[in-house]
């Protein structure tokens, strides 16, 4: 199954579609100039608008690579434990620190994203690495490590996360990216 590639700002963006029940492929779909950011901000409206709120403010989200603000990986990684912590090789919040630590590229991949709010609380996670399952090591990149906060879900702080993935991914020539799902 495909979807068609929407316009952003008048530039069409990745589209996703669906392979092997394995997971989707992002492919971009034109040749637009390089979309370079290391850093993007969102302002998200009212639940009852297209964003969401907490405690009646409008919600700031400010997106950061991760190899540049190594503060953020232990309060990623303690998301990703709470959420997760049960998978085989990551029980203790150790072990999905030192798997943080691992994803936090600067400029090869792996690379992790992480949206923090004004009062630099993390609200989710989101990474790009070579490969995520060993038998699919022939396709790639890999969308890794998607996490909001329980609490913040469905206001727009992953859609914030994915854009700015895509962004940096298309600035570096990535035409096409993998992502894994339980489906």
């Amino acid at each position: 199954m495909s979807v068609p590639a929407r316009m952003r700002n008048g530039a069409p963006r990745l589209r996703m579609s669906t392979a092997d029940g394995i997971g989707g492929t992002v492919s971009r779909g034109y040749g637009g100039a390089p979309l370079v950011a290391q850093r993007w901000r969102a302002e998200f409206a009212s639940p009852g608008g297209c964003g969401g709120h907490r405690n009646g403010k409008i919600l700031h989200v400010d997106v950061h690579l991760l190899a540049k603000r190594p503060d953020l990986i232990h309060p990623l990684a303690e998301i990703r434990w709470r959420e997760w912590g049960g998978e085989p090789g990551l029980v203790h919040l150790s072990d999905w620190v030192r798997c943080a630590e691992q994803e936090a590229g600067h400029h090869e991949l792996p690379v992790t994203f992480v949206a923090v709010d004004e009062a630099g609380d993390v609200l989710g996670g989101v990474g790009l690495a070579p490969y995520d399952l060993e038998e699919c090591r022939d396709r790639s990149p890999w969308i890794i490590g998607m996490i909001v906060r329980a609490d913040l879900r469905g206001r727009g702080v992953g859609q914030a996360l994915v854009d700015h993935l895509e962004r940096w991914a298309v600035g570096r020539g990535v035409e096409r990216m993998w992502v894994a799902t339980d489906g």
